[in-house]
This record gives C-alpha cells, structure tokens and sequence, in this order.
C-alpha cells in the first residue's frame, strides 16, 4: 500500500532523529592514530623575537600587544570553548576569538586517545582520562595546552570558527601579552614555558586546518539536523491548512 506524504514525512522525522542522535553522540570522538598526520608527533618550535610591542584598532577598542616569542605548532584538537557563549569575552568584536584545547606528541597514543575527554572552561582546559592510572601513565602535561588565539584578520577568525573537535590543525604566530583599555593595568600574558595549567595566548600569522575530524558523523549531523528541522516545518504546514484544504474540495 503506497505511502502518504504525511506517513513519508513521519518517517522521515524519525529516522533523521535517529541519525541526528547517533551523529551528535560520535561526532566529537577523537580520531585513532591510523588517520593522524606525521607532523603532529614534533614537538612545537618556540624562538626567541626581537619585535617590538606594538597597537591596532579592532571592536572599537585600542588593542597594545607585546611579543613575547615566535611560536609554530601542529596540534590535535580536543575541545574548544563556544565562540558564542554568554559570559565569556569571545565575542565577535573581542579580538581573542576562541579558546581552543591541543594535544601533540606523546599523548597520541592509542591508549589515551580512546579514554580522554576534554572540555573548556573560562579560560582553561580540563583534561579528564578515566582512571588515574591511565592519566599516570599516558597523559604528558606538557603535550597539552589550551590556546587563546587572538586576530584582526576576517579570514582567520572565518578558520578559528569553523574548527571543531577531531582536528588537526597548524597555527603559528607570536606568543604576546594583549590589554585593552578598559582593564586598566591588568595584561591577559601568555606562558613561554610548558608545564601544568600553562595557557598560551598567540597573536596569529598563519592558521590552517590540515585534517577534518570525524568528517562522516559531522555530515550526518547538518544532514539530519537540517531533514529533522525541514520535514517538522512541512507537518506544521499541513497540519495548518490540511483542515482548509478539506474543506474546499
């Protein structure tokens, strides 16, 4: 017996709702050591920079920077604070972007990869792995860091928004302490050593995405986002004006 458009569509609610759940589930899990690019096992390169503090005009405000190091870096990305989020200072005319937390060489292991969850705090990372021996034995502080990425650049903050767990990406730029007018004396500073709750603030000048994460899961995610969210919208419309319909004929 051949289906009505309304039968079809109820079908299709459902089984979009379905992928949508099984996708958002997967989507953020962190990749396996088969699909990870070579680079990501180097450790970053810091240098030493002779540039000169300097100023620029961005969201209405006088930023100063001071360079502190010339920093490069390929990295994984394991979580990443909500550009969007109320209460935070990432808005789109703050020049700090987003946070975004990393890991690299040693800690791309099978073993910690498969039992690491990441999630970003104010201006932090929390680095959880499921029991303490794990951590101990397969999680190096100093492979791990949170970075503010900061830039006046549209295209740059078009890349730092579209990022997403699962990534692998390649970023370099200055490692600066940044202050604005309204802070008074207070500089947010970054750390130009590795260690525990280190947080690096980079002023950037190259930022790319160098390998998707979970590009599977993140399409069926828009896919049936997007089917759930249209096909709602139909059934809306004939449940609206179905009854008028009838009503003519």
């Amino acid at each position: 017996m051949p289906l009505s458009f309304k039968q079809l569509l109820n079908y299709i609610i459902i089984l979009s709702l379905l992928g949508f759940i099984l996708a958002y589930w997967n989507k953020d899990n962190l990749p396996q050591t088969d699909v990870l690019l070579p680079d990501l096992y180097q450790q970053p390169v810091q240098t030493k920079t002779d540039e000169a503090p300097f100023s620029l005009s961005f969201g209405g405000n006088e930023v100063d920077i001071k360079p502190l190091a010339h920093y490069e870096m390929r990295a994984l990305v394991t979580s990443l604070s909500d550009s969007n989020v109320l209460l935070t200072d990432h808005e789109d005319n703050n020049i700090n972007v987003r946070d975004v937390c990393v890991i690299w060489g040693h800690n791309l292991t099978p073993e910690l990869l498969s039992h690491l969850t990441t999630s970003n705090g104010l201006f932090s990372c929390q680095f959880d792995v499921a029991s303490p021996l794990q951590y101990n034995k397969f999680f190096y502080i100093t492979n791990a860091v949170n970075i503010h990425m900061i830039t006046d650049r549209p295209e740059f903050r078009k890349i730092i928004n579209e990022m997403r767990t699962g990534d692998q990406i390649y970023i370099k730029g200055l490692l600066v302490s940044y202050q604005l007018p309204q802070w008074g004396s207070f500089w947010r500073t970054s750390s130009v050593i590795d260690g525990t709750s280190v947080c690096k603030v980079i002023y950037l000048e190259d930022v790319k995405i160098l390998a998707r994460g979970n590009p599977g899961w993140n399409l069926l995610y828009q896919l049936s986002k997007w089917t759930f969210i249209i096909s709602l919208i139909l059934c809306l419309i004939i449940f609206i004006f179905g009854p008028v319909e009838q009503q003519i004929s």
